[in-house]
């Protein structure tokens, strides 16, 4: 996913460097391509591993209720009885360290490291890590 998502990781990464107001990043479950957008530029901010996995974890806990979170995703869906493929559904709703793991590793192994990651594969310029960096930490 990572390097399937990679434009639209750029992308997101020129519109923040860009942007003159606020943006908001929004996604139902936060683990997939929002997750990874979201821990990627904590990276580009240089905030330690650890820390962007905790908040990578967070989204776990808004899907606790396993029951209601079905609820929601067919709300959002439109597709109803959802709940009688718990088995199939529940692994969608489940966030794991795991997958912060593959991710990170993924990246570290393809670049060496996040920030060669960043301009390696999704082509953010030093110039703009700086630009990230000083718009987004004191």
């Amino acid at each position: 996913m990572v390097m399937e998502s990679a434009e639209m990781f750029s992308a997101f990464f020129r519109h923040l460097a860009e942007a003159d107001s606020a943006v908001l990043l929004f996604c139902s479950f936060g683990k997939d391509r929002t997750g990874i957008a979201a821990a990627l530029l904590l990276a580009a901010l240089e905030v330690p591993r650890e820390v962007i996995r905790e908040d990578y974890l967070l989204s776990a806990q808004a899907y606790q209720d396993v029951s209601a979170a079905i609820s929601r995703l067919e709300y959002l869906s439109g597709v109803k009885n959802l709940g009688s493929y718990r088995t199939i559904i529940e692994p969608v709703l489940t966030v794991q360290s795991v997958y912060f793991e593959v991710f990170w590793d993924t990246m570290e192994r393809l670049a060496g490291s996040g920030e060669k990651f960043l301009h390696n594969y999704l082509g953010i310029s030093s110039f703009t890590l700086k630009t990230l960096q000083d718009k987004f930490t004191e």
